[in-house]
């Protein structure tokens, strides 16, 4: 159902999981600039609280209790992952479902890491005794203009 309030809205996103969908999504949102991506938007935060919002008739459990959506935005989505503090810009490079990482930009070059998911994505990690020509390599392939977007992450 999540799926299909995002595609309503001409957007996308970055992985799914039985509980989950990281929403590809910005402050403003706009176009993608990927190829192959003709006509997708990147939706703006607004946007994806309205999907939230349209959950919360969905809440089964008493309102005074349990308030708002049966679905909510994952704390990485805050600075320092704390939900009181602003919503930030997460980018994120995936191979599939539970293999992800979402992460911000430090300037132009640098990244920090925010929420990274190990089931299967340690083969990437770049090891010490790795030779040099293969790690600029991985480097170069993990940058923002190879394959990694940015999202906003919900779950249930």
């Amino acid at each position: 159902m999540t799926e299909a309030c995002v595609q309503e809205k001409r957007g996308t996103y970055l992985f799914c999981d039985t509980d989950s969908l990281a929403i590809v999504a910005s402050k403003h949102g706009g176009r993608l600039r990927i190829p192959g991506s003709e006509g997708v938007r990147i939706l703006s935060h607004g946007e994806v609280r309205e999907i939230v919002d349209r959950f919360a008739a969905l809440n089964p459990y008493n309102r005074n209790i349990v308030k708002g959506s049966i679905l909510n935005l994952v704390d990485a989505n805050y600075v320092d992952s704390e939900p009181k503090n602003p919503q930030r810009q997460l980018y994120g490079y995936s191979i599939a479902a539970k293999r992800y990482a979402l992460y911000e930009t430090i300037g132009e070059k640098d990244i920090k890491i925010v929420d990274p998911k190990a089931h299967g994505i340690g083969f990437l990690c770049i090891r010490p005794r790795t030779p040099r020509k293969i790690r600029r390599r991985m480097l170069h392939n993990g940058s923002t203009k190879c394959g990694t977007t940015s999202c906003a992450a919900l779950s249930n």
